[in-house]
């Protein structure tokens, strides 16, 4: 038995036969944000053990789909996805995915005997913080000689997570100069992954690397005299 660590919603894979344009792993990118802030909720409260790490939510509109559990830690659940393709913002998008899945898991628990008071706070916790992940990440890079420092900017979107090179004075988060790096489709644990590698190759050049990309390079002579 190992801690419940991970609650994550996915699309059934027959989806892909009745819905166009990549629909299973676009539902994925779209609900990736919300299942790392509502698994790491969840996870910080070390309460409950199952048989593998995660609890997997298959989600699908077909008749006679679910609720069912199909095992301990894989639950069919049923979901209407003419809500989830209608035109919504980002918030109201990640606010669908996020009550689909906390409904999931709740009725889990409850098949389980988990306590669902664990879920109830990862929910509220979620709501507190925010649907949202727009600013600087908390890693930075400072050059060697101690002047500036680079920090990372995450605009994690629907569809695409996008980065930008921040320009500081050491120890500062005021910008000096902002320069796009590149944009990454979203999943749980990217930004953690893509943000691990940065660098600075010469005086004026700082370089984000990872193994998801190729090098992402930010020339900032022009700003460092």
């Amino acid at each position: 038995m190992v801690l419940l660590s991970h609650v994550l919603l996915t699309a059934d894979a027959s989806c892909a036969e009745r819905f166009a344009n990549q629909f299973v792993p676009r539902f994925q990118w779209a609900n990736s944000l919300v299942a790392e802030l509502y698994s790491r909720e969840v996870y910080a409260q070390r309460a409950i053990r199952a048989d593998t790490w995660g609890l997997f939510i298959v989600c699908n509109d077909t008749a006679g789909w679910g609720p069912t559990m199909v095992s301990p830690v894989e639950c069919r659940w049923p979901l209407d996805f003419n809500l989830y393709l209608k035109e919504q913002s980002d918030g109201e998008l990640r606010q669908f995915m996020l009550d689909a899945m906390h409904a999931a898991a709740l009725w889990a628990a409850k098949k389980n005997s988990w306590p669902t008071d664990v879920f109830e706070q990862a929910y509220e916790k979620v709501l507190q913080r925010g649907l949202h992940f727009h600013g600087l990440v908390n890693v930075s890079y400072p050059t060697p000689d101690k002047r500036f420092t680079a920090r990372i900017h995450c605009d994690y979107g629907i569809e695409w997570v996008r980065y930008c090179a921040v320009l500081c004075r050491y120890r500062s988060k005021k910008p000096i100069a902002t320069i796009p790096l590149g944009k990454m489709r979203p999943a749980i644990g990217r930004v953690a992954d893509d943000v691990a590698g940065g660098k600075w190759v010469r005086d004026t050049q700082f370089v984000l690397s990872s193994g998801r990309h190729y090098d992402w390079v930010a020339d900032f002579s022009q700003y460092m005299k």
